[in-house]
């Protein structure tokens, strides 16, 4: 990871207050293509709510097989799909046995009600039972309003940004234009991840091929910085959205994953 800084300021008073800005850019690696990169893991959690039935879970479904097909078996994969219950369909596991994963996504059927909160939380569970150094990618996909468990944006989006600093990032994926479009923004801006839409099947299928190649591009994962004050400094702003966490000699800024070679300033 390169790092430059630059100040707003080239010169400061000794006796007296100021504020001072700090610029700080940050740039991943650049992937090498004959370099073997570390095992992925991603968790998918699909809504199978009543709503789903038809068009909406058949192209989730084909986005999902799609997958499967540009992924590595030492990749790990799971699926956890919900409705107004929670089924783990594929456990979190490297992904040696393909056909039994396809046939386990054909074989998700839609049922009654939306309990998107229950099927988050057990994602998690799934995902913090795997995760290793180099993070994990958790992918929530519903179509419609949360109408049973947790259903405020602002809890969701916390235990989004407790997970995120554990190391998974959520990015979420509203399907058709009846979803809450709260909650899943929240549940993306605290996972560090990114919030995708899509009206129709095709547009499903090619947002989760993006955010797939965006995973297999990327080159850091779960990445954060300490930021540690001179005893001269009373305290620190930071600008943008980015979650952060006091520590006992400084503050943690959690910046998520990079893709090869992506830049992000601060």
């Amino acid at each position: 990871m390169h790092i430059a800084t630059s100040l707003d300021l080239d010169v400061v008073a000794l006796e007296g207050d100021d504020e001072i800005s700090l610029l700080v850019e940050l740039t991943a690696p650049i992937a090498m293509a004959d370099r073997p990169h570390p095992p992925r893991t991603l968790v998918v959690v699909l809504d199978r709510s009543g709503s789903m039935q038809g068009e909406r879970l058949s192209g989730a479904q084909r986005a999902l097989t799609d997958l499967l097909d540009r992924l590595d078996p030492d990749d790990r994969f799971g699926l956890i799909t919900f409705d107004n219950t929670v089924r783990v369909d594929i456990p979190v596991a490297p992904l040696v046995d393909k056909t039994r994963a396809r046939q386990c996504i054909a074989e998700v059927r839609p049922g009654g009600a939306t309990d998107l909160s229950a099927g988050y939380l057990r994602g998690l569970q799934e995902a913090r039972r795997s995760v290793v150094g180099a993070g994990c990618r958790l992918l929530l996909i519903s179509d419609g309003h949360a109408n049973a468990g947790v259903v405020d944006p602002e809890q969701l989006g916390a235990v989004a940004a407790k997970a995120a600093a554990d190391g998974i990032t959520t990015t979420t994926l509203g399907f058709g234009l009846g979803y809450d479009e709260r909650l899943l923004k929240a549940i993306a801006a605290g996972g560090n991840g990114s919030e995708l839409f899509a009206e129709h099947a095709d547009q499903a299928v090619a947002a989760i091929s993006a955010e797939l190649d965006g995973l297999l591009a990327q080159t850091a994962q779960a990445a954060s910085v300490l930021v540690r004050m001179a005893p001269c400094c009373r305290g620190m702003k930071l600008i943008n959205e980015l979650t952060s966490v006091p520590t006992s000699d400084g503050v943690q800024i959690e910046l998520g994953a990079f893709h090869s070679g992506a830049a992000l300033l601060e």
